[in-house]
């Protein structure tokens, strides 16, 4: 089924609305999310807004997956939908129909999330992620030039060039290069756990040599995520590769020992702060590793290697100096 079949219910008659019985007058969009005889008023704004419905947004979705992924809109379909109550906002993920890629040998699918609100008109947001097909835990990507990737009401078809199939080849190549690295890092047991505490927000402190979590860390001790880092030890050995899949486990699939919700939809936009928050702690682990095992782009043009960076079969780490480094960078 065509996306946009798939998300027609998002495509209900919205406008912007100026208020002029408040002073100084308010916006907001009034939407009509579940029939055309009740409407419902959104997040009063005190200035001014260029309106972008919901079904705009999409089409830029859309166009940019046409672009990213080299395929008609037509082959273009849904993956994740999200909203909420009173369809406020949604999340969205895209993914192009058989547009596989192998991630040191295991299939992934990179896919196009778009979050927006109409609480929240000027924040339109298209990220780049990618999930293991085998689990479908899914993570937005961090790298830092993607982060420069803004959309706005006014830029809504204004496609940065950066939506591009070699753009895309690119980030799957340095994915696949980071999961190598990640592999390649073996870890002990207690070392997963303080990491994995560590990325979700825990507070780890060190006392004698000796790490433990603090009552706020108690996710570290809950049978769910112990069941989770052995299932993927089993799968995938004691390493880093392990945390990022329980992370991004954790990300995708929120428990209830891990998550307090409050409103029953509220939970979704957890799920890609989650996973946007697991890209960026890829990044920044990433970082560390190579600073640690000084690990640099091969500039040398006489190199075979030339505008690569080297691969080795072990990675180095140290745990106290990874946490004082993510504490002094952050």
């Amino acid at each position: 089924m065509k996306a946009t079949q798939e998300l027609k219910e998002l495509m209900f008659n919205a406008t912007k609305l100026v208020d002029n019985s408040q002073q100084p007058a308010k916006y907001r969009v009034r939407g009509y999310p579940n029939s055309n005889n009740n409407f419902t008023d959104y997040a009063n704004f005190s200035r001014d807004f260029t309106f972008a419905s919901y079904e705009k947004v999409i089409a830029g979705g859309l166009l940019r997956c046409q672009r990213l992924f080299n395929k008609p809109y037509t082959d273009i379909i849904v993956h994740k939908l999200n909203y909420g109550r009173s369809k406020q906002w949604f999340i969205c993920e895209l993914i192009a129909q058989n547009t596989k890629v192998k991630i040191d040998g295991e299939l992934h699918y990179p896919y196009l999330c778009i979050t927006y609100s109409y609480d929240r008109v000027n924040a339109i947001n298209y990220e780049i992620g990618i999930y293991r097909e085998k689990c479908s835990n899914g993570i937005l990507l961090g790298f830092k030039s993607l982060m420069k990737i803004k959309a706005t009401p006014e830029t809504l078809f204004d496609v940065d060039p950066y939506f591009n199939p070699c753009m895309l080849s690119q980030l799957v190549k340095e994915y696949e290069r980071q999961t190598v690295m990640l592999k390649n890092t073996k870890l002990n047991y207690r070392t997963i756990e303080i990491l994995i505490s560590s990325a979700t927000g825990r507070n780890v402190r060190h006392d004698d040599d000796s790490y433990f979590v603090d009552e706020k860390g108690a996710l570290n001790q809950s049978n769910h995520v112990r069941d989770l880092i052995g299932s993927y030890s089993e799968e995938i050995g004691q390493n880093a590769y392990t945390v990022l899949n329980v992370i991004t486990d954790l990300a995708s699939n929120p428990h209830d020992e891990m998550v307090i919700v409050n409103e029953p939809d509220s939970i979704n936009n957890t799920i890609t702060a989650a996973q946007r928050k697991a890209g960026k702690w890829l990044e920044q682990f990433i970082e560390y590793i190579e600073k640690q095992n000084s690990i640099e782009l091969i500039t040398d043009m006489d190199n075979e290697n030339f505008g690569s960076k080297p691969h080795r079969n072990t990675y180095d780490f140290n745990l106290e100096a990874y946490l004082h480094y993510i504490k002094s960078s952050n």
